[in-house]
């Protein structure tokens, strides 16, 4: 999930992109070394890892399930459950009808075809996975995800929003001829 809303949890989160990209590529070299060497992960590291992250979830749990509700525009007492309220969290998303051109790219990048054009412009169908690719690469800056930083970029520098369009097409035909 690329949610940048950091503000609720009790511990520093890197926000610096650079930052986030540089160690990521160490982390991903450091697993591709693994499995080349078919060598699994530190089983201690994993248990303190795991131990960890269970800690952290039984802190955060309720102030992001009210975040979600609140974004899902659900009651305060709604019984969803986290991936409903994520698939609802659409209907916080702020649209600019007078900037929107119609161009169709937001339907296009939605890797989950939450978005559907009618006459010439977006609609969310309340699937939403909240991956912000309608509202990082809208040409227009017409879509804002609530979850988004305003003037924030959060896709990799050398991703092109045509690379995101031909991946979706790729797996919508792979899927097919299944």
């Amino acid at each position: 999930m690329n949610n940048s809303d950091y503000d609720h949890i009790p511990v520093p989160i890197e926000r610096d992109s650079s930052i986030i990209l540089a160690k990521a590529d160490k982390k991903i070299e450091s697993i591709i070394e693994m499995i080349k060497k078919r060598k699994k992960g530190n089983i201690i590291a994993q248990n303190i890892f795991n131990f960890t992250l269970g800690r952290l979830l039984s802190i955060t749990k309720e102030p992001i399930m009210r975040s979600m509700r609140k974004y899902a525009q659900e009651k305060e007492d709604s019984k969803l459950t986290y991936p409903q309220l994520v698939h609802l969290s659409d209907q916080s998303i702020k649209f600019n009808e007078e900037k929107c051109n119609g161009c169709g790219i937001c339907e296009k990048v939605c890797p989950v075809s939450n978005i559907k054009m009618e006459n010439g412009k977006p609609f969310w169908m309340h699937n939403c996975e909240m991956c912000f690719a309608c509202d990082e690469w809208c040409p227009q800056k017409a879509i804002h995800h609530w979850g988004k930083l305003e003037g924030k970029d959060y896709h990799h520098p050398s991703i092109k929003v045509t690379d995101i369009i031909e991946q979706r097409l790729f797996y919508e035909r792979k899927s097919i001829e299944q």
